[in-house]
């Protein structure tokens, strides 16, 4: 391989740091988008089954 490429991968011997964190940062933005797609899902049906039920969703504000 080429050493200017090998030396950026080793990241001056803290490698493991470096990309352990780009690792997490990643694990931690995929979780949040399948996070939210599955709560839009759940409202979506929500939705939809209250509009087939003919009931206006709940205001939270009208219970405070």
């Amino acid at each position: 391989m080429n050493e200017g490429l090998m030396q950026f991968l080793s990241q001056g011997g803290y490698a493991q740091f470096v990309w352990g964190a780009y690792g997490m940062a990643l694990l931690l933005l995929v979780g949040e988008v399948i996070g939210l797609r599955r709560r839009r899902r759940t409202i979506l049906a929500r939705l939809r089954r209250l509009l087939r039920l003919g009931t206006p969703p709940d205001n939270p504000r009208e219970h405070e």
